[in-house]
């Protein structure tokens, strides 16, 4: 008997009804695999269908598969494989029947085997909930999580031999998991190690390999492991803050109710966003493909915005659309476009549907909990947070933030109209000081005699417009108390600055700015962090999506309670020239 010592298992959602659903399509609607070469096999309760590929790798042999032994073990013709310069690879979709219900579930083998499967149609948080019901709490051996600011900010910890999840330092009202590894308990002692994401790993003990026989029975408690709710007793239940939507009718509805909006241009708390972080000065994005010379009519832009995004296309049938469209990357140091995402994997939404709020990012749809809105909303009344209409009047309000150059609404206009005639305030926007010896950045877009350091985003339509700023008013704070060359290279460039004609702060009082920076590391409490938010129109500030308000409370109790800022955030409105 060819067993297996380990495996990878995807749960396929409700929409799939036949096996092909679960199959990867390219853009043409051609399948990546050929669904036609298949064999089938039937075998201890289990039906499916097994899918092979070849692709380049390193020498292997037959004998060098255990996976494929295991599948010609079911197979009337085996699948051969000699060939010393190919790298196999499979996928095996199998359904089970239980209840007088089918469920579909997909194996994966050999080396991007993953990228055949329709990952619509994966139920996302399959492994991430069964490693929470199994893993042992005390033998975790690496999670990775997710801060959840309209931006995903990423993080990975490992501690080799295993340790108790409080050990990980996870902060459970910011950090959400999205990947979790370790040993299983001992009630589940046949499996050495487990690994869950949108997939789950197994590693089975070396008495326990998986059989066919046993495939039935272990992918059935696989299934109960994840509706399990064990997980909320434990220090799991941060997971249902903000818990992935497995529910296809459901996902179905709100990307119906998405695509509608759209049509209907109605852009409130709809954005697009860059999935992921890049240097913003090396590239330039555009929504068709900038290396097709016969297109002359492709334009580049500086940032994504949405209402680019569909006059590219003009027209929006269904989601499928915005999934086919393709936002591409342009390198200027290299001068290549690169494709990088689909339109669906850029968006940022918030949608109330059938009395619950769901959020979209990173292709994802995500409900928010409503005990953890009401958490969030109490912390935010309770500090009194608000727009403050007292500090910084010599922010101004209804100027013209139009760059007639790069023909688009900036805020670094407002910032040098503010900063131009105004003695008290210094201008650190583009300043690219470096932080930790490393990249440069300007630590904050202004800083006044008030010690106020002002960091300034504009407002439109959904949270992504301003979800940097929440990210570098934390970033920066902290640099500017801990990094002692920081604060050195901001007093050189104070001093530089003011000397050249050029310059924005040209002729300032470079002493009385230099003084506000000490040496060594500043008194927080004497230094205010200001967040601007740039409007067209008067807002409150409940009047911002969820994820929004979710920031500005992350960003307060990081700066207040993690250190000893002071807090401000202020709305100052302005004037835009709208594109034809």
């Amino acid at each position: 008997m060819e067993d297996i010592s380990q495996v990878a298992i995807y749960k396929m959602n409700a929409s799939v009804k036949i096996y092909t659903d679960c199959l990867r399509k390219n853009e043409t609607g051609e399948y990546l695999l050929k669904i036609s070469d298949f064999k089938t096999i039937n075998a201890e309760d289990i039906n499916g269908k097994f899918y092979f590929n070849v692709s380049g790798g390193k020498i292997k042999t037959q004998n060098d598969i255990p996976w494929l032994k295991f599948i010609n073990e079911k197979l009337k013709e085996k699948q051969s494989f000699e060939s010393k310069n190919i790298q196999p690879r499979g996928i095996f979709i199998y359904s089970i029947i239980e209840n007088d219900k089918e469920d579909f579930y997909t194996m994966v083998f050999g080396p991007g085997a993953e990228s055949f499967i329709n990952r619509d149609k994966i139920i996302s948080d399959f492994g991430l909930k069964i490693a929470m019901n199994t893993c042992d709490p005390e033998a975790i051996k690496s999670i990775q999580t997710s801060q959840h600011e309209s931006i995903s900010i990423q993080a990975e910890k490992q501690i080799h031999t295993g340790a108790g999840l409080s050990i990980f330092d996870v902060d459970y009202d910011e950090e959400f998991f999205k990947k979790i590894s370790g040993k299983a308990k001992k009630e589940y002692s046949f499996i050495s190690s487990i690994t869950g994401t949108d997939r789950i790993h197994l590693k089975f003990d070396n008495n326990n390999k998986l059989s066919w026989k046993k495939l039935k029975e272990k992918t059935q408690l696989l299934n109960s492991l994840y509706n399990s709710k064990a997980y909320q007793s434990t220090e799991f239940k941060a997971f249902d803050n903000m818990k992935y939507e497995t529910n296809s009718v459901i996902i179905k509805a709100l990307d119906d109710l998405l695509v509608e909006k759209l049509k209907n241009n109605n852009f409130e708390k709809i954005s697009l966003t860059v999935p992921e972080i890049i240097d913003s000065e090396r590239y330039t994005f555009s929504y068709k493909n900038n290396s097709d010379n016969s297109n002359s009519s492709n334009k580049e832009y500086e940032e994504l915005l949405l209402e680019d995004l569909i006059n590219a296309h003009k027209e929006i049938k269904n989601i499928k659309t915005i999934k086919n469209w393709t936002i591409y990357k342009n390198d200027k140091a290299l001068e290549t476009t690169y494709r990088a995402w689909n339109a669906y994997q850029c968006f940022v939404a918030e949608l109330d549907y059938s009395d619950k709020k769901y959020i979209l990012f990173n292709g994802k749809w995500r409900e928010i909990s409503e005990n953890f809105m009401e958490n969030v909303n109490k912390y935010i009344r309770e500090h009194h947070i608000e727009f403050d209409e007292n500090i910084l009047n010599e922010l101004d309000n209804d100027i013209l933030i139009y760059d007639e150059q790069a023909k688009l609404n900036k805020e670094s206009v407002y910032n040098e109209t503010i900063a131009k005639n105004n003695s008290n305030i210094f201008l650190f926007d583009k300043a690219h000081i470096e932080i930790g010896g490393k990249s440069k950045y300007e630590v904050c877009d202004l800083f006044t005699t008030n010690k106020e350091l002002v960091q300034v985003k504009r407002y439109e339509n959904g949270t992504a417009s301003i979800s940097h700023l929440f990210t570098q008013a934390r970033f920066y704070a902290e640099a500017f108390l801990i990094d002692k060359e920081l604060r050195k290279n901001l007093r050189s460039f104070i001093s530089d600055s003011v000397l050249q004609a050029t310059s924005i702060n040209y002729n300032k009082d470079g002493n009385k700015f230099t003084g506000l920076i000490p040496e060594e590391r500043p008194i927080e409490n004497e230094y205010t962090i200001v967040l601007c938010i740039l409007t067209l129109e008067h807002i409150n500030l409940q009047d911002l999506p969820f994820m929004t308000i979710y920031s500005i409370y992350q960003a307060h109790k990081f700066l207040t309670v993690n250190f000893n800022y002071q807090f401000k955030i202020i709305q100052r409105i302005v004037k835009v020239i709208k594109k034809n």
